[in-house]
């Protein structure tokens, strides 16, 4: 179901709009004068250089950016609370590796995108649970590839590819259920992925339900990252505004950069933080395990 755009209490603080986009916008003014400046070698230019970057930690005693602490966090599904960081992609890329499949990367990355269209398309998606979604998707990956049904070395290849993926995966998404246990007591929790319309059964069968209040699934709701307004959906569920909400997740695109724009505090869980877009501030932290997120949160 998709909402009208305004949701005023979904909106980021005015204050605390202002406040972040001041801060930034002195940030980029200074590098850009810095950048600008020739170097002349003297000791006035070595003065005016290092009293522009003296400023910007003045700047940022006086008009501190304050992380308010959240009254609700929300997760990625697909890479973050079944994968602390990795990917389905990158998973799958690593598996046909490992199995010597005499597939390119970039054939694998277009089966892969391929299975998840055809995957939305099955008329009993709504009701898989893990194992029968995972199972399909690689068969629908193996006939794009041409390999559904080949004998050979290839022989058994779709069990393997199946096995490798639910196993960790599966085994992730009860280890993070302990977590958000853990967290349920004082915050609100909800998930927030681009799916398949299946995500409430997948919440079900790993015992997440409980924990959440908000489970907002693409494929049902018709909003899909990085659309910003499958977030602002998410805000109204919670009935909460921006400023008071995390969100989780580990894409830059799809998670950081949408959720950012609404006006949430963003998470980037990633293994490979040096990786990070730039001259884009769209997440607040960076975590290399979903572990790490307790922690943090105490921190604020």
């Amino acid at each position: 179901m998709r909402l009208a755009n305004n949701y005023p209490s979904a909106a980021m603080s005015a204050a605390g709009l202002r406040r972040r986009q001041a801060r930034s916008a002195y940030h980029s003014f200074v590098k850009y004068a810095v950048a600008r400046l020739p170097w002349l070698g003297t000791a006035s230019d070595i003065s005016l250089r290092s009293a522009l970057f003296a400023s910007l930690i003045i700047h940022d005693i006086i008009f501190p950016m304050r992380v308010k602490p959240p009254k609700a966090v929300l997760f990625d599904v697909g890479g973050t609370l079944d994968g602390d960081g990795i990917h389905w992609l990158d998973r799958f890329l690593a598996l046909y590796h490992s199995l010597n499949v005499p597939r390119s990367a970039e054939a694998i990355t277009q089966a892969f995108y391929w299975a998840e269209d055809q995957l939305l398309r099955h008329p009993e998606i709504t009701q898989m649970r893990w194992e029968p979604m995972l199972q399909r998707h690689v068969q629908y990956q193996l006939e794009h590839l041409g390999l559904k049904g080949v004998g050979g070395g290839m022989k058994g290849v779709a069990r393997r590819l199946t096995e490798g993926f639910i196993q960790p995966t599966a085994d992730l998404l009860r280890q993070h259920r302990e977590l958000l246990a853990g967290l349920r007591p004082r915050l609100r929790l909800g998930v927030v992925s681009n799916f398949y319309g299946n995500l409430s059964v997948i919440c079900d069968e790993f015992g997440l339900a409980p924990l959440l209040e908000v489970v907002v699934d693409s494929a049902v709701e018709k909003l899909y990252k990085p659309d910003p307004q499958i977030f602002t959906y998410a805000l109204a569920q919670l009935h909460l505004p921006a400023d008071e909400v995390w969100h989780v997740g580990d894409s830059w695109e799809r998670d950081m950069v949408p959720a950012k724009q609404v006006g949430l505090q963003t998470v980037w869980l990633t293994h490979n933080v040096a990786h990070r877009p730039e001259g884009m501030d769209a997440a607040d932290f960076s975590i290399h395990s979903l572990q790490e997120l307790p922690p943090l949160l105490v921190g604020t």
